[in-house]
């Protein structure tokens, strides 16, 4: 679920909040779509606006997709120790991001929030 990701989560966060160029690519098993990779590459663009673009490889329709999330946010975890479903479930409309959120300038380890893609103001993809 996503005890493991708290390394991505970390690397999301330190590389697009400390402008540092990176790549992570993640592998998941799911139930119906077999593994599922996930590229992230974290620059700035050509008029140098840092953000993250993602690649998704799934071996079932549609194969490939990609976005371009132009910023991200950290969200709380309320229960950091239970994975499901505190650390999976969204509470909120998919177009609109939680108004809670964990401050830029805290430095918690990432066992404690999640990271929300966004792009355009909105949520880009689930919660990380």
């Amino acid at each position: 679920m996503s005890k493991g990701r708290t390394d991505l989560r970390e690397f999301l966060w330190r590389h697009w909040h400390g402008l540092v160029e990176g790549v992570a690519e993640a592998r998941v098993g799911t139930i119906d779509a077999g593994t599922v990779t996930v590229l992230y590459i974290v620059r700035p663009d050509a008029k140098g606006k840092w953000g993250i673009d993602v690649v998704i490889d799934r071996p079932l329709q549609p194969p490939c997709s990609a976005f371009h999330a132009d910023s991200l946010v950290r969200l709380p975890i309320a229960k950091p120790d239970e994975d499901y479903p505190s650390q999976t479930l969204g509470y909120w409309p998919d177009d609109v991001l939680p108004k809670q959120r964990v401050p830029e300038a805290s430095d918690i380890g990432s066992k404690f929030y999640t990271v929300q893609l966004v792009e355009g103001g909105k949520p880009a993809g689930d919660p990380i």
